[in-house]
């Protein structure tokens, strides 16, 4: 489906097994098929099932001077990432997270004004996660304001 139940994302992962039907050669079609399948899912499958929101997730590597570790740290804690190692050498401490894609937008000046411009990151995608649950309240309450405005 290309717009699911929460905040009209497509829905991917799902998997169906039809285990009973019937085909009448006069009213029996692919498209009928479909549409049958298209109404299953939004009426009945759906809105019973765990549907839940998932985010991308980062892989974040962070470089900054050893004094600015801890502020750094901190700072990825405060929004939803995962600290999953550090190094120091020469000086230089090195720390590797995992971290929502949502939390990093505008990260490189946060990041800049935290270590007085001495650090630098890298990320690249990572996984999908569950979004919290507040996330996805955020997510769907927008939605649905938008799909009242456009109405």
């Amino acid at each position: 489906m290309a717009k699911g139940p929460i905040g009209g994302y497509p829905v991917v992962g799902a998997r169906l097994v039809l285990t009973d039907g019937g085909e009448h050669k006069q009213e029996s079609s692919e498209w009928s098929f479909k549409q049958c399948a298209r109404e299953a899912m939004r009426d009945v499958i759906l809105p019973s099932a765990e549907v839940v929101l998932l985010e991308p997730v980062m892989a974040l590597t962070v470089e900054c001077p050893d004094e600015f570790q801890g502020a750094v740290a901190g700072h990825l804690a405060r929004h939803r990432s995962t600290v999953t190692g550090t190094d120091s050498v020469n000086g230089i401490c090195t720390l590797s997270a995992e971290a929502p894609l949502a939390e990093l937008f505008d990260y490189s000046n946060q990041l800049r004004s935290m270590t007085q411009g001495n650090g630098t990151f890298v990320m690249q995608p990572y996984t999908y996660r569950q979004a919290p649950m507040s996330v996805q309240q955020t997510v769907q309450a927008k939605h649905e304001s938008e799909s009242r405005e456009t109405a």
